[in-house]
């Protein structure tokens, strides 16, 4: 079974999420995982709740949160529910897209035996399920695509004239350090 908490921003939507969120910890006889844009929810979710931040895997795009969520499941069979905060900021705000993924977690959450809640910001009378009307396959509904920052790649260890680690000293010699006895 799948669950959307749909609304603009300061609705009250991350509020219900993390009421549903505890609601299922004391209830469901299964593990519960929380998928999360950035470390919001660290102090108003039980310690029971698997919280994972999804900047922390590089989830993106919608392909590579269904991989993740596939991948969760593989590795354990206990979760009943999963619950993703804030939708757009964690694949992109294409709507096309979101309606896609929404649409294959049902199917997963079927097939799989669990129940997945998400919220999505956005006017539930624009949604194609609330008013009937559409948006072009394109269109971006959010107001700015979320931001990713990529740390850049140190050359400190490489550029070092030795393939050791420059922070440590280079080994002795054998007969140095371990005198033999005759």
């Amino acid at each position: 079974m799948i669950h959307v908490i749909m609304g603009l921003k300061g609705s009250g939507k991350t509020k219900k999420l993390i009421d549903a969120i505890n609601a299922a910890v004391a209830d469901a006889h299964g593990d519960v995982v929380c998928i999360e844009y950035g470390k919001k929810l660290t102090y108003d979710v039980t310690y029971k709740v698997r919280l994972v931040d999804s900047r922390e895997y590089g989830i993106s795009t919608p392909d590579m949160l269904k991989g993740f969520l596939s991948g969760l499941h593989a590795g354990n069979f206990d979760i009943t529910n999963v619950f993703i905060d804030n939708l757009y900021k964690t694949i992109g705000c294409d709507k096309a897209a979101a309606e896609e993924f929404v649409s294959w977690c049902a199917k997963f959450a079927a097939d799989n035996n669990m129940e997945i809640t998400m919220t999505i910001s956005e006017d539930p009378r624009r949604s194609r399920r609330g008013s009937g009307s559409s948006a072009p396959a394109g269109r971006r509904w959010c107001s700015s695509p979320p931001t990713r920052s990529i740390p850049p790649i140190s050359t400190r260890a490489t550029s070092a004239p030795s393939a050791r680690c420059p922070a440590w000293p280079s080994a002795p010699s054998r007969s140095t350090a371990f005198p033999r006895i005759s």
